[in-house]
């Protein structure tokens, strides 16, 4: 089974159609809320990582440091 690690940025941004299709490949999910994770898991720890977008900028680095 593979261990997927999300990192969602923003509540309203989620995996959407992926969710599905990846729990129907027997993928086991761990979502981490990115402006709250206090200790990042070790690469080794999961097998993939999706990294979803949210409304920031990289412009706005002082407003979202993470």
């Amino acid at each position: 089974m593979a261990r997927i690690v999300i990192v969602q940025q923003v509540p309203h941004e989620g995996l959407g159609t992926l969710e599905p299709t990846l729990k129907a490949a027997g993928c086991a999910l761990s979502t981490l809320k990115a402006p709250a994770v206090k200790a990042w898991p070790s690469p080794s720890e999961f097998d993939g990582l999706i990294v979803l977008g949210g409304p920031q900028s990289v412009c706005e680095q002082k407003k979202f440091p993470y």
